[in-house]
């Protein structure tokens, strides 16, 4: 009996498998199956379906699954639901590149095929947030961080690649191609995800509409400026470099290194660049963040024209989706609802109760 893992479960394989461990590396799109090479024997019969359920726990260090088990069929007659399997159907053509193998029958959808199908399902802030996760360095989940560290599943040209490569009018493509748009390589954490997006998104969907920056960017010191960092250079979170201007996220544990800090951004200011320091509660008052885009315009020779009308409620959405539940926990630290496609609790071991369904603004 072949299945294949499909939607939130196919992404938990896969963050798993590009962990920061690099236990197994994903292959390039060209060089897995296309759903053809597995469909002609997937079924949700129930057959062996405790073996599916022991292969998957295996994969995901896991005890016990907290939901059903997403697969993937070819025809809407084999898509019933059982106590265990959550089927989709897909009955469209794909393209090399649709699934991974992962032996002994057991196939998963690829990181391009599981941001096309979930485009079907998510909000679009939801799946530009998702592209940002599977092109970066994270994947939320249920840890005293909110994510786990990855070493990159996928990357913007090869989902390009993929969707380029489906048929017109596939389910959920032309969502997909409009997200991908929005999404930025290289983010290390979901703060450095949404605080990019708000401020490049177009203002037609609520964002400010500023110049994409580059995420996680080396910038390399004068000899002056080296020798006030002691080190050659400084990876920073978001960085225009036409402006240089730089934005920096300060999670929770910003004060314990604050002499560090003040270091770099003497050593920063040496070399004419501005850092602007922003933590969850900045990021998310739209007087203080305006301000923040308000002088990186200058910086820009961006004018700032009037909003058309409408653009208020416009953000206020955005925001809303960007951080739909907040919650303060006593420490200090800032906590937002996780999306459903994150690594569930139950994958790792998390030492903090409050923190089960809640990724931490760290």
């Amino acid at each position: 009996m072949k299945y294949v893992l499909s939607h939130a479960t196919a992404l938990w394989v896969l963050a798993t498998l590009a962990d920061a461990g690099g236990r197994t590396s994903i292959p390039p799109a060209s060089e897995l199956a296309t759903l053809d090479e597995a469909s002609c024997s997937i079924g949700t019969d129930g057959r062996d379906v405790e073996g599916l359920q022991a292969r998957l726990l295996e994969l995901l260090g896991m005890r016990e699954l907290p939901r059903r088990i997403d697969v993937l069929v070819d025809s809407s007659s084999k898509r019933l639901r059982s106590r265990h399997l959550a089927p989709h159907c897909w009955s469209g053509k794909v393209s090399s590149g649709s699934l991974v193998s992962l032996g002994d029958g057991l196939w998963a959808s690829s990181p391009e095929f599981c941001f096309l199908q979930l485009a079907g399902e998510l909000p679009l802030v939801d799946l530009i947030l998702l592209g940002y996760c599977l092109c970066g360095k994270y994947f939320p989940s249920c840890t005293e961080k909110g994510f786990v560290a990855t070493g990159g599943i996928t990357t913007i040209e090869r989902i390009q690649a993929f969707l380029d490569a489906q048929e017109p009018g596939a389910y959920g493509l032309r969502k997909a191609q409009k997200a991908l748009r929005w999404v930025l390589d290289n983010s290390w954490s979901p703060m450095e995800s949404r605080s990019a997006l708000v401020m490049i998104l177009s203002r037609s969907l609520g964002g400010y509409g500023l110049e994409r920056p580059v995420l996680n960017q080396v910038v390399w010191l004068s000899e002056g400026a080296a020798a006030i960092a002691s080190c050659p250079y400084y990876v920073i979170d978001i960085y225009w470099e036409k402006a240089h201007w730089a934005m920096e996220y300060d999670g929770p544990e910003f004060h314990k290194r604050l002499m560090r800090d003040i270091q770099r951004d003497l050593a920063l200011m040496h070399d004419g660049i501005t850092l602007q320091h922003a933590t969850a509660t900045q990021i998310r008052d739209e007087r203080q963040l305006s301000e923040m885009v308000r002088q990186l315009s200058k910086r820009l020779d961006k004018r700032l024209r009037r909003p058309p009308k409408g653009t208020a409620a416009k953000r206020h959405r955005l925001m809303k989706g960007l951080f739909p539940e907040v919650a303060f926990l006593p420490d200090g630290k800032v906590a937002f609802e996780k999306p459903m496609w994150a690594l569930p609790g139950e994958c790792l071991a998390c030492e903090r109760e409050e923190c089960r369904g809640w990724w931490l603004a760290a």
